[in-house]
């Protein structure tokens, strides 16, 4: 038996004791809607913008804006504080100023 460390704080688990192993996925989502260009808008020069700023970045932080797989193990402390940390998230409708990730909301359309 070999003795394990949460990843979240550092604490010592003992060989026997309980841990968790915990998994986290973010999985982009495309909802088929693309706005129209504006008509004195130059595709070509859209699609060479578009290529230099994919240039300016690693293809790992590419392939993690698509798809990311994030996995911890945590003892039973982190455990419920990640859990309880998840759960409100999808509890609450959060204002602008609350929100955890900055991103602007949707235009209705």
């Amino acid at each position: 038996m070999e003795e394990h460390t949460c990843q979240n704080c550092g604490t010592r688990i003992p060989a026997g004791d309980v841990y968790y192993n915990f998994s986290a996925k973010f999985i982009s989502g495309f909802d088929n809607y693309i706005p129209d260009a504006k008509p004195e808008t130059d595709p070509e020069r859209l699609i060479t913008e578009a290529c230099k700023v994919i240039l300016q970045r690693s293809e790992q932080e590419l392939m993690d804006e698509v798809y990311e797989e994030i996995s911890l193990l945590l003892c039973p402390g982190c455990r419920n504080k990640v859990r309880s940390y998840l759960l409100s998230l999808k509890k609450t409708v959060k204002t602008k100023s609350e929100k955890i990730l900055p991103f602007p909301t949707k235009e209705k359309r």
